[in-house]
């Protein structure tokens, strides 16, 4: 992969993490609540355990799409920066034999 291609390909990934985190959360919060009224819960403890579910996985999953997506933007810079001492030591080579 081209060195664009790459960093945006991370990024990509990033913003599938996140929908797959979202998703996620939202599946486990429902089964636990569901878990816990099948058990005799409260309905308001069971919804409450709900959310802490659901938003511990967000905020896992938050974190990591933000890591992610970082390390996408952090490799387009690095390209980038290659890219230009690659040019630099062209510039030079050609100098020394002129």
């Amino acid at each position: 992969m081209g060195g664009g291609r790459r960093s945006l390909t991370v990024k990509w990934l990033a913003g599938i993490c996140g929908m797959v985190f979202v998703g996620a959360g939202n599946a486990a919060g429902v089964t636990a609540r569901g878990l816990y009224l099948a058990g005799g819960m409260i309905a308001e403890n069971a919804e409450l355990v709900r959310w802490l579910v659901t938003g511990g996985i967000w905020l896992v999953g938050g974190v990591l799409t933000a890591v992610i997506y970082a390390l996408g933007a952090a490799i387009g810079r690095i390209d980038v920066l290659e890219m230009w001492i690659n040019s630099l030591d062209t510039a030079v080579r050609n100098r020394d034999q002129n």
